[in-house]
């Protein structure tokens, strides 16, 4: 057999393996998705605006001066494979963003994945919103601004600002309350991980198949090549897949 022969012959085998993987994965993701509950995400980011280290600033609300003026931007965020409706949401127990340590100044919604949705933020108490729907498909939810300063009852504006999130939906075990740079910055690491793992068995039964025949040095060669641009592709198939985040909150949040 000549040179030219081997070659082919080993790009068909690696060809092979590695749409027979591909089409594994697919196959898995679809039913993963069919077993998949409902689920729900809250996630967030803190910028301060004003600080005391600038005094010649001046911010003032309902005639009060504000010393510490900061911005929380809050996804809310159907992040699960199945539809949440407005009959999930318990009459008495609606999911609700609860502060601690802070003055609540003000509140907006940004932006809505679909304006469909009624999604609608309801001041509770000082400083508890409720979050009212009529529908949530995936990757459904809202963007909520707060501004807020922080309590000084004992002289001491340094205390942790604490977000949490109460209440329930039916069929939906937790609501994960997190920082968005912590849940993208997790998404990376797991499908770095996944795809190191998928890769890595890929090229061990590859290499396997190639040292059995014979075709080892040709075979070690596109093995080789293939490998970074198979690892990419699966990273990337994850992330496509898993990162439920709306392209605009990425604007904001980036």
């Amino acid at each position: 057999m000549d040179t030219m022969q081997i070659i082919v012959d080993n790009i068909y085998s690696i060809v092979g393996i590695i749409l027979t993987a591909f089409f594994g994965l697919v196959s898995m993701y679809y039913y993963i998705k069919s077993k998949a509950e409902k689920s729900l995400i809250v996630l967030y980011n803190d910028i301060e605006l004003q600080t005391k280290t600038h005094p010649d600033i001046t911010i003032t609300y309902k005639s009060r001066k504000i010393d510490s003026l900061n911005k929380m931007l809050i996804l809310f965020l159907n992040n699960g494979q199945k539809e949440i409706r407005k009959a999930d949401i318990p009459s008495k127990s609606a999911p609700s963003l609860n502060f601690e340590n802070v003055n609540i100044l003000s509140t907006t919604i940004k932006e809505v994945t679909e304006s469909s949705n009624n999604l609608e933020l309801k001041n509770i108490s000082d400083n508890q919103y409720a979050i009212t729907f009529d529908y949530l498909n995936p990757k459904d939810g809202g963007l909520f601004e707060f501004l807020y300063d922080i309590k000084d009852d004992n002289g001491d504006s340094d205390e942790t600002i604490v977000l949490s999130v109460i209440g329930a939906l039916i069929g939906v075990k937790t609501i994960d309350v997190k920082l968005f740079s912590k849940y993208t910055s997790d998404l990376q690491t797991i499908s770095e991980y996944v795809s190191f793992i998928i890769i890595a068995i890929i090229l061990y039964v590859s290499m396997y198949f190639l040292f059995k025949t014979g075709h080892n040095y040709w075979g070690a060669f596109f093995v080789y090549l293939s490998g970074g641009m198979t690892f990419k592709i699966i990273r990337e198939m994850f992330l496509y897949f898993n990162n439920t985040v709306p392209e605009f909150a990425h604007e904001y949040f980036e």
